[in-house]
């Protein structure tokens, strides 16, 4: 099983059309499996007087504000990203949110963590019989265990995935907690589980993949140092094409085959730079190999052999001086 990645544009494209363009257009030069986007409408995200007044909150309204792409612009890009074999998908932070998109059908739909107990917008999502990933990031294991009850009654296991994620941004490698993942294979058994990261680089995401995850998220940049709230968070184009390779390679590299076998480089290096032997005198079918008539060359080895196996065995055939130890010299080979 391969781990499809899946890359998040989410706030990085810094209200610009074009910048989110430019994203798109790397994008399709990797072998990701699909993008998502991220939307709040700003008419409903502002239409009640805000409660809160605190710094923190603030500063998001600010982002929010102003790394707003239109429908009509994500659309475009979707069409766009379909056209090159890319899926496309998008998270909803409220159900009033969707019908900004009623004529227009993602191929998959993302419940963010903040909102994984909104099961109004979970109940809506859920009629458009689309691929649907809810994140269960600002969650505890006791929350998750309340929440299960709910999510096993109205969700569908062949086309729910849940994601293990934690929301910090950038997060510290350290608490990422990926045995997690083994805890939501047990808890959401027969449901597909995947892993979405907020760590600076993409260790993180490669070591996920021993955990047999399905799909992989990881946020997407132009650049990690442009100012903005997920940019350090997130991944350069460089960085996407290794964890792509990865995601499609992982059971190759890990998983392959249990016993060892030599691919041709190491043929070719065991050939020219291993080490063999050579007569350094005559012998007829019969005798017996001592050391003493082996001289060691280098860059020929053309049969490589564990020589005390073969110390003391009778010669098949006649052997000149110069000729290079073989096993074919003898009856018995190991």
């Amino acid at each position: 099983m391969n781990t499809n990645l899946i890359c998040e544009i989410g706030l990085n494209h810094n209200g610009s059309f074009k910048n989110a363009l430019s994203i798109c257009e790397s994008l399709t030069k990797t072998d990701i499996w699909g993008v998502k986007f991220q939307y709040r409408g700003l008419k409903n995200y502002f239409k009640k007087k805000q409660i809160s007044s605190e710094i923190g909150k603030e500063i998001i309204d600010k982002e929010v504000k102003k790394n707003y792409l239109t429908p009509i612009e994500i659309k475009k890009l979707s069409i766009y990203l379909r056209k090159k074999g890319i899926k496309t998908g998008i998270s909803f932070f409220s159900k009033h949110d969707i019908n900004d998109f009623k004529n227009f059908n993602f191929d998959f739909y993302k419940i963010p963590s903040v909102v994984c107990d909104d099961f109004e917008l979970i109940k809506e999502l859920k009629k458009k019989k689309k691929l649907l990933f809810i994140s269960l990031g600002a969650k505890q294991h006791k929350d998750i265990l309340r929440l299960k009850k709910y999510f096993l009654k109205i969700l569908n296991k062949n086309n729910t995935v849940f994601f293990h994620c934690v929301t910090n941004y950038p997060l510290n490698p350290l608490n990422s907690n990926l045995s997690y993942i083994d805890q939501l294979k047990r808890i959401f058994r027969n449901y597909k589980i995947g892993y979405s990261s907020h760590e600076e680089e993409i260790y993180n995401s490669i070591i996920s993949l021993s955990k047999n995850i399905f799909f992989l998220e990881r946020h997407v940049t132009l650049s990690k140092y442009l100012p903005g709230l997920d940019h350090s968070s997130s991944s350069e184009l460089k960085e996407i094409k290794k964890l792509a390779f990865y995601c499609k390679n992982y059971n190759k590299i890990a998983k392959a085959r249990e016993k060892k076998t030599l691919n041709q480089g190491e043929l070719i290096n065991l050939q020219n730079l291993g080490k063999s032997y050579v007569f350094t005198k005559n012998l007829k079918k019969g005798d017996r190999l001592s050391k003493n008539i082996l001289d060691e060359i280098y860059c020929m080895n053309s049969d490589r052999f564990i020589l005390q196996d073969y110390v003391n065995q009778r010669v098949n055939k006649n052997i000149s001086a110069g000729e290079i130890l073989s096993s074919n010299h003898f009856k018995k080979n190991f």
